[in-house]
């Protein structure tokens, strides 16, 4: 089967197979390829089956579509075309089971230098562990450093946590390209040796990589990362803690809720932004009185993600502040209030549903419903920002108690 690998500078090489349709490319959600950058049209072209092969077709971008090196209003793919779609780089693989390890492997080693790129990014795809060894002499020895890059993001796909010493050996590159690859590496890796090998770069002398670190524990959701991330909120630098904060809530780790809760009384060392946004997203009722409080801070924007973290925790608790919140001078305040109080309706209600259940079925349909979309999440509430219409629904929750 046809594929093709999608490169895009800052993310991750990702591939699709090519069926007996059409694939469109563009910079909008409705394309079954969606490219992430500025000089991609909305719908900017199609890859199309025909006379058993594959064509790509321009279809009028303001950008245009290049075949290795060459702007074509269409071309019928060969094996190995690279196409330059704005500023991704889409490679076509004609048949994906006729790749040997083994084939890329020499091409790794000895092709040229696009070969080498093209080498290491299909042995992320496609290769199996044995590729691992050439993939790290090409980490340590190419002199690209795309093939360099290439090959690091390829370890990281295949998973090998034998990598990890090398690729942390370029955590503190300079090369952005080459660091932005061993990063995405690690958070796919991110077992026990790769979290405690980021988290000492939380002690690198350089404030910019210790923020890196902090971010990349983050992404990796792992949660033996909370620790040194808890330790690291005593760094000197504002722009540290402010990652550190940001990662403690992306891990979503209960065993934060002291730290965090510790920075929210501490609006001048921490950002209460992030920690006010953090604490909603562990989602646990002892941040209520916290996160209450902040819908009175002078800042707009703590308060607009205090009503958006009150949503999250779905405590009833919370209705009567957020009700109150509706009065505020900042309409995104209001929005989020009234968010939020459609999350808390919603959750009621549901709880009420549940409850009166009968049966065995009944009750399995509603357990299915928790984790649905719900109602109110889309920004548009049942009762807006009706303070009354609140206040009245709020009314007749309590007399049912």
């Amino acid at each position: 089967m046809a594929r093709i690998v999608i490169k895009e500078r800052g993310l991750e090489t990702k591939s699709l197979s090519l069926g007996s349709g059409s694939v469109t490319i563009g910079r909008t959600s409705k394309n079954d390829i969606v490219l992430n950058n500025r000089y991609v049209s909305g719908r900017h072209c199609e890859i199309v089956y025909e006379n058993n092969g594959y064509t790509v077709i321009d279809l009028k971008s303001t950008n245009g579509v290049f075949v290795n090196g060459h702007k074509v209003e269409s071309k019928k793919l060969d094996d190995g075309d690279r196409l330059l779609v704005g500023a991704g780089l889409l490679i076509y693989v004609a048949n994906e089971q006729a790749i040997k390890t083994e084939t890329l492997m020499t091409q790794l080693e000895n092709g040229s230098a696009d070969e080498r790129e093209l080498a290491a990014n299909l042995l992320g795809q496609f290769g199996t562990l044995a590729a691992s060894n050439a993939l790290l002499s090409a980490l340590s020895n190419d002199l690209d450093p795309k093939v360099k890059a290439a090959a690091a993001e390829a370890l990281g796909l295949l998973g090998d946590s034998r990598a990890v010493r090398a690729l942390l050996g370029y955590f503190d590159t300079s090369d952005v390209l080459l660091r932005n690859s061993v990063v995405r590496s690690l958070v796919r890796i991110a077992d026990d040796k790769t979290i405690d090998g980021i988290a000492a770069f939380l002690k690198h002398e350089d404030s910019k990589i210790r923020v890196l670190a902090a971010y990349t524990l983050g992404r990796t959701r792992n949660t033996n990362a909370t620790q040194h991330l808890v330790d690291a909120l005593n760094d000197e630098t504002y722009a540290v803690r402010e990652a550190v904060i940001k990662a403690l809530g992306d891990i979503e780790d209960a065993r934060a809720l002291s730290a965090l809760t510790q920075a929210a009384n501490d609006p001048h060392r921490f950002p209460q932004l992030w920690v006010i946004e953090s604490l909603g997203r562990i989602r646990s009722p002892e941040a209520l009185p916290v996160i209450i409080k902040a819908l009175k801070d002078p800042g707009p924007e703590v308060r607009e993600a205090a009503a958006a973290a009150l949503g999250k925790l779905r405590a009833t608790e919370s209705a009567r502040p957020l009700i109150s919140a509706l009065a505020d001078p900042d309409q995104r305040v209001r929005k989020a209030a009234s968010i939020s109080l459609e999350k808390i309706r919603t959750h009621v209600e549901m709880g009420k549903s549940f409850s009166s259940s009968h049966g065995r079925d009944t009750k399995t349909m509603h357990i299915s419903r928790i984790g649905e979309s719900e109602e109110g999440e889309s920004g548009a509430p049942l009762f807006g920002e009706d303070r009354a219409k609140w206040l009245k629904w709020w009314m007749e929750q309590q007399a049912q108690k």
